[in-house]
Formats: C-alpha cells, structure tokens, sequence
C-alpha cells in the first residue's frame, strides 16, 4: 500500500495508478480500504489541499457505506474537522472535510458519472458490471487519480469488465513479464491441486490466517463440504479459487468415487471407442493445450474409461505456472509424455495401435489441429482404424456432456486413476448456450480440460453408435460381476 501511494514521478504524479488487490473474505478489505481513503483525505487536510474527491463504489451500498462508519472511529471524525453525513439515507454517504470528501455509494452507472475522483475505490470489482469501466474511465481526465481494485474472486469474473483486467495481470504474473503499465497486483489464492483440507493451502490462500481468521473456523467450514452451493463458496471466498460443483458442473468428488484400477488386458476384446483431441503444441501466449486420448470400453454393465496425455510446447516450466498444474511432476511419473516443440502423431499412433490389439476398437472420433486432419485420416486406410471428425457445435457437445456426466453421477464409468484428468474436471465450468445445452468449458483462460473433452467425445460416438444400449447379456458373462 505504502508503495501505491507514495511512488511518484519528476512531475509528482503517482507511477502507480491501479492497484489490483484479489484476496479471499477476512482479510480485511474493508479496513483497508477505510484506511487508505482516511489517509488520502487526511493528508490533503494537512497539505492545506481542497477540491480532494475520495469515491468509494461497492455492489451494495451498505457495503460502501460500511467503509464510512469504520471511519467514524478515527478522531477527526468526532471533532468538527470531519463531519459524517447521510450514514442511514438512501443518497451517498458522505465524509467532508475542508480538503474535500470521501463518498460511499452503490455501483452504479450514474454513481460513477460526473466524478473528478483523487482516488476510487471499486470493492467487490468482480462482481460489477459496465460501472467497472464507467469509473474506471473518470479517472483519464485526473492525471492524479489513482484506482484501488479490491475485490474476492467470483466464479464469473472472467465475463464481467474486471475480467479482462484480471487476464492481463495473470498472465504478467505467471510469465514473470511486466505488468500493465502503471498498475501493482497482490493477489493470494490456492492453486489447482492444493489439497483444500490442508492448512497450509489455507495459509497460502488467505494472509490474514490465525490473525484475524482463526483456522478453527476453515476447519468448521469443511465439514459442510457436501452441499455444492457450500463448497462453492468455500472455494472462492475462503481460498479464493474455483470448484466446479455448480451450473450442473461435476463435484471432483464424484469422480473420485468412479476410480477403479483395471487394466487392458482385462477388457480383452470387448467393443471399444478412442476419443482424441489433439493439439499442436508450441504456444507462447496464456493458452497451454495437451493431446488427451480416451480409451472407452463397454463391458455390458459399467463404461471402463483411461487416457493417454501428450504435452508439447517451449517450455513446460512455463506452462506448469500458466496453468498451475504439476506438469513436471505428472511427466516423472509417466502421466504425461513430453513430445517436444509439437506434437509428434506417431506417439499417438503407437497408442491407438497398442488399444487396437487389445479391444475390439469399433471408432476413432477426433478434433485434428491444423494441418493433423489429413495425417489422422489416413490412419484408416493405412491401418483400418474408422476416424470421423468431432463436431465442436454446442449442441454437440451439450449432449456429451450431458450423457458424460450422467454416466458419472450414476457410478457408471470406472476411470483409471487419472490425476492429470481429476485436474481437468476442477479446472472446468458449465454454462448454458443459447440452445438451453449446458456445455463445458475453461474455468478460467489459463485453464486446461483437453483430458476432459478427449472423454466426452468418447463417450458421445459410444452412445450415437448405440454402443451404450448393449445388454450386460451380450458381453462375456465371465466379465460381469453381480
């Protein structure tokens, strides 16, 4: 903080105009942001300053009126150098000063016009919407005007203003490149893979842990992990991250509860799908792509599920941090191949040509990259292996999701135990198209459920083949166990 308001340039400006703060609850954002504004007014009193405007825009205006009457415990406040005005009205609560005033208000578009602010404070900024930018932009026209971004998480930020903002700081962060100019960042959060039952993820997550957070209270909070809306809270107000559970989403649980190790040999020639979504590898931007293939095999009662994963690329260091997934870790322990700049097709061939002298493999179903569709093509001339395109339409993949995560829910499917799939499934989220389809997508844009597409796509040729609808009486009975 102390940074944020004191760099200054030759000309006396501040070098730092945004300050992005993202923290889970309890840290104290109110109080910060209290602090900060007290500060500023304060000083401006004491420089003998006037004209200082001090906005605060929260999601509710009890919200930014909150900050306000945490001020009123300051001694200005209590003698005539500050007065307190409209604390309980419905019009903006005020603070004046004979340096200028501190205004607490809703975020509104009209709230955030006609301002001239010395500095404002957006609170809850991932939940706004066009007042975002609304505010944001009334600070242009003050070359002194500084922006306090403080703010939790929100399983929708990435669609809203502040999301954009937010992809440009992360990506700076995990690249180690310069951030936007004129902006700080501070932001605590656990990472996909931290396990949310340990303290030290806890500590990770929250800085204000054992002080103004007692630990006692996460361990309460856990109990409750059952109920989804819970735990979806849990996540993104405690740890300041993500869970999947909500808009049909799956609970990670649920497929912890579907591992079931088996191998190929097991399933000896029983009917067989292979789902592939490729990718070409050798990004540099904030998009980290791995080649997943799905092996799924109907034993007539139960979906036996395993993948396959291929990462190719520049630097896997680079991705394991875009993408806060163990990468390195996942290759030493052979989860993951390392194919080099770009992804090497014979890799993927050995592969399906291994499965097929295993299962009776009935398809092929695929998402080439450019320039891969006609190398993947010629698989079936060359080595009789049916491959037909995967459609990417939402109606398509709406109707893989919806059957995947059927299959899933009901304990269906037997997965292979997968880790870098189990990271795909915390990484996604759901939404709902214009067609009504829930359809999956990236949690966020650093993302990556290539593991989880390569299932659906699966599973969804399976069950267009009527391969699903098999009786458990048209499989090898010794197989089938009552």
């Amino acid at each position: 903080m102390a940074i944020f308001v004191a760099r200054r340039g030759e000309d006396g400006l501040p070098l730092t105009r945004d300050l992005v703060l993202q923290v889970p609850r309890g840290c104290g954002k109110t109080q910060i942001a209290a602090a900060l504004a007290g500060w500023m007014l304060e000083r401006a009193c004491r420089e003998d300053k006037s004209g200082t405007e001090i906005v605060i825009l929260a999601t509710m205006r009890d919200k930014a009126v909150d900050v306000v009457k945490r001020l009123e415990a300051v001694p200005n406040c209590k003698s005539k150098a500050w007065k307190v005005t409209s604390v309980n009205a419905q019009r903006p609560a005020q603070i004046a000063a004979s340096a200028g005033t501190i205004k607490a208000a809703a975020s509104t578009p009209q709230n955030a016009d006609g301002i001239s602010p010395s500095l404002i404070i957006l609170d809850e900024a991932s939940r706004m919407d066009e007042t975002f930018n609304r505010a944001r932009s009334s600070t242009m026209k003050v070359p002194w005007s500084q922006t306090l971004i403080i703010t939790t998480p929100d399983i929708d930020q990435y669609m809203t203003p502040y999301g954009a903002m937010l992809s440009s700081v992360e990506d700076a962060l995990d690249n180690g490149k310069p951030l936007p100019l004129g902006t700080l960042a501070v932001m605590h959060q656990a990472d996909v893979g931290d396990d949310p039952s340990n303290p030290l993820t806890w500590a990770k997550a929250n800085p204000a842990l054992g002080i103004r957070i007692k630990p006692a209270e996460y361990e309460r909070r856990l109990c409750e992990l059952n109920d989804p809306k819970q735990r979806e809270e849990f996540y993104t107000q405690c740890l300041s991250t993500f869970t999947n559970d909500l808009s049909a989403a799956i609970p990670v649980q649920y497929f912890d509860e579907c591992v079931e190790e088996w191998d190929l040999e097991s399933v000896r020639g029983l009917p067989a799908m292979v789902g592939i979504d490729f990718s070409i590898g050798g990004y540099s931007g904030a998009q980290c792509d791995l080649t997943s293939l799905n092996l799924a095999v109907w034993d007539g009662t139960k979906l036996r599920s395993r993948n396959w994963h291929w990462w190719a690329g520049r630097s896997m260091a680079e991705d394991e941090t875009r993408t806060r997934m163990p990468l390195r870790k996942w290759e030493s322990e052979g989860l993951i191949r390392k194919s080099g700049e770009v992804i090497n097709l014979d890799e993927v061939r050995d592969v399906v040509a291994m499965i097929s002298r295993t299962v009776d493999l009935k398809f092929i179903v695929c998402d080439p990259a450019a320039g891969q569709a006609g190398r993947v093509q010629r698989w079936e001339s060359e080595y009789g292996w049916p491959v037909s395109k995967a459609p990417r339409s939402a109606v398509y993949m709406g109707s893989a999701w919806a059957i995947w995560q059927e299959f899933v829910r009901g304990k269906r499917i037997a997965f292979h135990a997968d880790p870098v799939l189990r990271g795909a499934i915390e990484s996604s989220k759901t939404e709902t198209g214009p067609t009504g389809l829930v359809t999956v997508r990236k949690s966020t844009e650093r993302s990556n459920n290539d593991p989880l597409i390569a299932c659906l796509v699966a599973i969804k040729a399976m069950n267009d083949r009527e391969m699903l609808a098999q009786s458990m009486y048209g499989a090898d009975a010794s197989r089938i166990a009552f």
